[in-house]
């Protein structure tokens, strides 16, 4: 890999300079570079940029769409996991395709090699690696009376010098980060590597507020010690669906593994309410949604048992390590192996890496813009975990936006940003700086309250033409993608149009076999098509009926008719979906919630976290209950439900 290279960096100025090389900091460099600003990536070891530090899989519900929207802003991520997917599964099948989530499984070296390979070969003569420790950031004073400071550089810990417009801070989980197992403690971002110090305290210095988060990883197993035989394998997609838009199939596509299913046990949760008091001390909040298997067992002593995923972390030419997703732990060695060895199918279970805990430093993100610029200082850009997010999705999503601003911004062009009904990831950005997170947040598609229309199967022809536009992409070298989505959205808006040219009453429609309600209201072709819905050639039948009928419609290919169906299937949603935005902010934001109203009895309604903090905090408006962390867009709608019936309530007793 280049980069050593680099150091001619003394005398060379950059526009961005981006720190850390995981999945944000991948992204960032990449997206700066798109913008065309000359790119330098700082990370303290090459041989790590692109690895996955936890688990070996990608997207997920809400996950799969920010991926899917990052490659619709030209990111990597789904092209790589594309390369590097061993199981490909679209989650949430049986419900709308408004919650699909695509998913896959990686091969941990292939998606490193694919992600390196982009890097290197992609981002083009503008871009620099440099394998370095940062141990400052060189600031001017403010040029304004009472402003804000200015980055000018990027100072190495061996002293030398980077001049720098901007830089984008992308540290993970290294920010002053400490690894816990059992009674040890010790100094590091992930097993093996060294934290970062150097920049919490230039944090501290401009008078940034941080705080302690907590995560944690499985032990890992080896997979030749597993009695297969008695779990339940998952197997993947048939045909797999690819995460990019540029990709018709994913490379691994004949050649998918199995992952299996398996439970804790009884004997599971007795070992490990006895070896609570060997867990180690935590200052951080851990993330709620992927809780250590300590945690399940104490908060969940009902429970008979937890799911287990075990899945493989490659082929079997790579590596026999096999990744039990849902039993995260830093209790001691002994008990790790022992917690294993008591679920069924894993009695002779080895061991080839325990589990452990990683506390780090974050910066709160209420002190950041939404371009993910910080306030206090001008040219400081965080992205990830670094702004209290889990989750490589979240990270490149962050990525994405971070560096395409920090080079927009070095540039004096106007800023790109998204909002929240224009992607998931505007909601994933709006949430943090507006409400900011005291445990590491994860995105889901409840959070977002138009989520009918941000789905993961549209966000090419959301916002392709949207980064084109703020010069996010570019013309030329993403000439490929720009023709992809408009000749996908002009044969959209050609079919939709010649079916809404059709009406047609309902005993003419009964005349082609085609059932519609008879009371005698004309329906278009575009009406029966949204009746119809996605059903698995449902609308590919109606189409061609309607053809053989004398109808004039264009040929479409599958993949076009799926997509027209799921446009025509949410048409009428997404039109109630904007009333009831529009009336939520018309008067429902002051719409006052019933004083007695209890919070613990709305199971099925609101999730547990929206409980616990309805119930804590005591909101007395709609409004109040929307600034909270953890209130999705989902619980807002159930709120509002109730207020309003309470209201009702209220007129007909004074009535």
């Amino acid at each position: 890999m280049r980069g050593r290279r680099a150091l001619c960096t003394a005398a060379k100025r950059f526009d961005v300079v981006v720190v850390g090389g995981g999945h944000a900091g991948c992204e960032a460099a990449a997206a700066a570079c798109r913008v065309g600003a000359r790119t330098l990536l700082i990370t303290q070891r090459l041989d790590t940029i692109g690895v996955m530090s936890c688990n070996p899989s990608i997207g997920g519900v809400g996950k799969g769409t920010l991926v899917r929207e990052v490659d619709a802003l030209g990111g990597l991520m789904g092209r790589v996991a594309d390369e590097a997917g061993i199981q490909f599964r679209v989650l949430n099948r049986s419900k709308g395709e408004a919650v699909w989530g695509p998913r896959c499984q990686a091969d941990r070296v292939l998606y490193q090699r694919a992600m390196r390979a982009f890097v290197t070969r992609e981002l083009g003569p503008r871009f620099d690696l440099l394998e370095a420790s940062v141990g400052d950031l060189e600031l001017e004073p403010a040029t304004s009376l009472g402003g804000p400071p200015r980055l000018s550089g990027v100072r190495l810990a061996d002293g030398r010098l980077v001049s720098a417009a901007s830089v984008v801070i992308t540290t993970g989980t290294f920010l002053r980060g400490r690894l816990l197992l059992g009674d040890s403690a010790t100094d590091g971002g992930r097993l093996g590597e060294r934290p970062s110090g150097a920049i919490a305290r230039t944090f501290e210095r401009l008078g940034v507020q941080l705080a302690r988060l907590k995560t944690g990883t499985p032990p890992r197993l080896d997979g030749r010690t597993i009695d297969w035989s008695r779990l339940a394998p998952q197997h993947g997609d048939s045909p797999p669906e690819p995460f990019s838009f540029l990709n018709a199939s994913v490379r691994n596509a004949d050649s998918q593994l199995s992952c299996h299913m398996a439970f804790t046990t009884d004997e599971t949760h007795r070992i490990v309410r006895d070896a609570q008091h060997l867990a180690p001390p935590y200052e951080g909040a851990e993330p709620r949604y992927c809780p250590s298997i300590d945690s399940k067992v104490r908060r969940f002593p009902d429970k008979q048992r937890h799911q287990v995923w075990l899945e493989p972390e490659g082929y079997a030419a790579h590596t026999s390590v096999v990744y039990p997703n849902g039993i995260s732990t830093a209790l001691p060695l002994a008990v790790q192996t022992a917690l294993v060895r008591s679920i069924g199918g894993l009695e002779r279970c080895e061991l080839v890496q325990p589990g452990y805990a990683v506390e780090y430093d974050f910066v709160l993100p209420t002190q950041l813009e939404h371009t993910l610029h910080l306030r206090s200082a001008r040219g400081i850009f965080l992205a990830g975990q670094i702004n209290g997010t889990t989750g490589y999705e979240e990270a490149a999503a962050q990525g994405v936006l971070a560096g395409a601003n920090a080079a927009l911004w070095s540039a004096g062009r106007s800023p790109f940003v998204l909002g929240r009904e224009e992607a998931l990831v505007g909601v994933l950005v709006d949430d943090l700086v507006t409400k900011g997170v005291t445990e590491p947040y994860r995105m889901f598609t409840s959070r977002a309250e138009s989520r009918l229309s941000v789905r993961a199967d549209n966000a090419d022809l959301r916002l392709t033409e949207r980064a084109l536009a703020a010069g996010v992409l570019d013309a030329a070298g993403d000439a490929a993608r720009v023709a992809a989505v408009r000749a996908r959205a002009r044969a959209l808006r050609e079919a939709e149009a010649a079916l809404r040219a059709i009406s047609c009453s309902p005993d003419h429609w009964a005349t082609y076999g085609l059932a519609v309600s008879r009371n005698g209201v004309p329906r278009t072709g575009w009406d029966v098509l949204s009746s119809v819905g996605t059903a698995a050639g449902g609308a590919a039948a109606l189409l061609t009926r309607m053809r053989e009928a004398g109808f004039a419609l264009p040929e479409l290919s599958p993949p076009i008719e799926r997509q027209l169906a799921i446009v025509a299937r949410y048409d009428p949603y997404i039109r109630r979906q904007h009333v009831h935005s529009a009336d939520l902010l018309a008067r429902g934001n002051r719409l006052p919630l019933p004083v007695d109203l209890d919070y613990g009895s709305l199971h099925g309604e609101l999730s547990n976290e929206e409980r616990e903090r309805l119930a804590k905090a005591r909101p007395s408006t709609i409004g109040a209950a929307a600034c909270l962390e953890g209130v999705t867009a989902t619980g807002l709608a159930v709120l509002l439900r109730h207020a309003k019936r309470a209201e009702s309530a209220a007129a007909t007793a004074a009535g």
